[in-house]
């Protein structure tokens, strides 16, 4: 596949990651709207867990089928999970945490999604590899 090809794969896998994000974080918008200080965002720890997940599996089975779709990763893994999860916003949460010298809240935020984006990403992968 081409460069181009395999560039607008990851545009189109990138608008659909971004959007179902954006779905799921008004779906927790009403929380973000009400609270006067930093608290603890599950919608960005959904995606970003969820992300990590799919990603695992994505990339386990562009091991497998390395051959067989090329475009797959770069769609699903690069494009799809880079649009979806949300480190960004991750970040911006994390400085609200350090400004509000919300200490414990921070290191449980931080604990939390990259432990379980970790641990999601290797479940995928490891599903993958068990029972692909």
């Amino acid at each position: 596949m081409s460069t181009l090809g395999t560039a607008i794969l990851v545009l189109i896998g990138g608008g659909l990651g971004s959007g179902c994000r954006y779905l799921i974080i008004e779906a927790f918008a009403a929380r973000r709207r009400t609270s006067s200080g930093p608290f603890f965002d599950w919608a960005t720890l959904l995606v970003n867990v969820v992300g990590s997940f799919v990603l695992g599996v994505v990339a386990a089975l562009a091991d497998l089928e390395s051959a067989g779709a090329p475009g797959g990763f770069a769609l699903a893994g690069v494009g799809f999970c880079g649009g979806f999860t949300a480190f960004a916003a991750f970040a911006m949460d994390l400085v609200a945490m350090v400004e509000a010298r919300a200490w414990r809240l921070l290191t449980g935020t931080l604990v939390v999604n990259v432990l379980g984006g970790l641990a999601a990403a290797a479940l995928g992968f490891g599903f993958i590899i068990l029972f692909g």
